[in-house]
């Protein structure tokens, strides 16, 4: 389950609309207690992904190590991460499956796909690696109230 602050919902879908027709992506920091991971903040990453922007994504993983040494002792943490899917459903891709599955396959992390149709954001769902399934589940998501 994943609950995440309005306030960075609203960054990553300021984040979604500004980079359309491109994916844009980063990550979900907070803290995560007995399965249940706490939002409160986006934090952009660029879309290292130069081939095909439009329907890809590739954070470079400097950016990570770069922000879990920033987060270094301020009691939070990366719980997951988030992308855009211009104008496609707010679902993981078979890309996105393959690319988790060679990144980052833990149940642990979030994977938020925020969907921007024609420029304004549409949907939102959320999902976690199975490591059983070698695929996502989409999980349950609240928005914490400010």
């Amino acid at each position: 389950m994943i609950r995440i602050a309005r306030d960075a919902l609203a960054q990553i879908i300021e984040h979604a609309e500004t980079t359309y027709p491109h994916e844009c992506c980063g990550f979900l920091v907070g803290r995560a207690t007995e399965g249940v991971r706490e939002v409160l903040a986006a934090h952009r990453a660029r879309n290292a992904n130069r081939e095909r922007p439009r329907d890809r994504y590739q954070i470079n993983p400097r950016e990570y190590v770069a922000l879990e040494k920033l987060l270094s002792g301020t009691g939070l943490g990366i719980v997951g991460f988030y992308h855009s899917h211009p104008d496609h459903r707010s679902i993981p891709s078979a890309y996105d499956e393959e690319m988790a599955e060679l990144t980052w396959p833990t149940p642990a992390l979030s994977y938020l796909i925020a969907t921007v149709r024609r420029g304004s954001f549409s949907s939102y769902s959320s999902w976690t690696w199975s490591q059983k399934k070698k695929g996502f589940e989409r999980e349950k998501v609240e928005e914490l109230a400010e």
